[in-house]
């Protein structure tokens, strides 16, 4: 269940922080001095160091509360894993991540997931819309779809009919 987590995702994450300070993946990173992010520095233009410290300090704070209550056993333990995969770790993750759940590409196949697991589907478009205001970008608008737009597939892969297993 806990591998439908995206969303965050995001293009480029190092590690999150804790409060002792850590730079490993499951608690740190991103070193000393001041947090940057949007809208003063576009996520694209932010360093590794600047996205690893802000996906600790900033996306890991405001994002941990909403899964964990979501549902506080999944996300008992949230961290770097939960959306960046094993290669959290080692720095080797790929946004968007083919470990969590692939998502469909079709709108009535989105439809179908409604019905299935309706819970996650009210979360989800909560999740991307926090993420894409704290990334500094627009909300993707299928109406008028941009590449600037932050959407579900920056952090899901996506294929005819979906996989995955919530």
């Amino acid at each position: 269940m806990k591998h439908l987590i995206l969303i965050f995702a995001l293009a480029a994450c190092g590690g999150g922080a804790s409060q002792s300070g850590s730079t490993t993946p499951e608690g740190g990173g991103g070193g000393g001095g001041k947090v940057v992010g949007p809208p003063e520095v576009a996520w694209k233009d932010m360093t590794h160091e600047q996205q690893a410290k802000f996906m600790g300090e900033v996306v890991m704070p405001k994002f941990k509360p909403m899964f964990q209550s979501f549902d506080p056993k999944a996300f008992h333990e949230f961290n770097c894993k939960t959306c960046h995969g094993q290669g959290a770790e080692d720095k080797t993750f790929k946004m968007p991540n083919p470990a969590i759940y692939v998502l469909p590409e079709a709108p009535e196949d989105f439809q179908k997931l409604g019905t299935q697991k309706p819970g996650w589907m009210k979360l989800m478009p909560q999740v991307e819309e926090e993420m894409a205001k704290t990334l500094g970008m627009k909300p993707y608008d299928p109406a008028a779809p941009d590449p600037s737009q932050f959407g579900c597939y920056g952090c899901h892969t996506h294929k005819a009919g979906g996989a995955g297993d919530l």
